[in-house]
């Protein structure tokens, strides 16, 4: 299970990255440090199979893959329900990586008709070892990045979850 605490894991700066995610309505999964879920959703609802995926993927990641952060799910492009006032199903998601801080970090995504996975179906059918695999490798990417490509010295990098300004807008 991840470590970060509610304040911490749900900011300003995430639901502004929930936000730019999605252009518009999206429906959002995190999972607490107790292992409870929360949704936050600005439009239509998931559908329940989405629900169950987001759930049991956030649990397989926090559980294999938490490190010193925590991962949340956010799906977007919701299409016209069949049923109005119901449920419907939604075009995209990102799978958020959050730091020690709340910043989010870098994005695992997946978008209807894009790749080899076509339909949210295919989704399913590829399994959380494969979702798992994709949140290992883009995680270690971006270690390989932030420590050995960029390696910001002290007082290059700022916390903004926290509140933090950046270090250029300071002076």
């Amino acid at each position: 299970m991840h470590k970060l605490d509610d304040k911490t894991l749900i900011t300003k700066t995430l639901l502004e990255r929930f936000d730019l995610e999605a252009d518009g309505a999206y429906s959002a999964v995190m999972q607490k440090n107790d292992g409870s879920f929360l949704e936050h959703t600005i439009g239509p609802a998931i559908t329940a199979a989405r629900m169950l995926f987001s759930q049991d993927l956030l649990s397989f990641l926090h559980r294999e893959l938490a490190y010193d952060g925590a991962w949340v799910i956010v799906h977007t492009h919701p299409k016209p329900p069949t049923v109005p006032e119901v449920e419907c199903e939604h075009g995209r998601f990102g799978i958020i990586f959050l730091d020690q801080d709340g910043d989010p970090q870098f994005t695992v995504e997946w978008e209807e008709n894009d790749g080899e996975m076509l339909d949210f179906a295919d989704v399913l059918l590829a399994g959380m070892e494969t979702w798992g695999g994709l949140c290992y490798t883009a995680l270690m990417q971006q270690r390989h990045f932030m420590k050995d490509v960029l390696d910001p010295t002290e007082g290059q990098t700022f916390q903004k979850a926290r509140g933090e300004k950046a270090p250029s807008a300071i002076h």
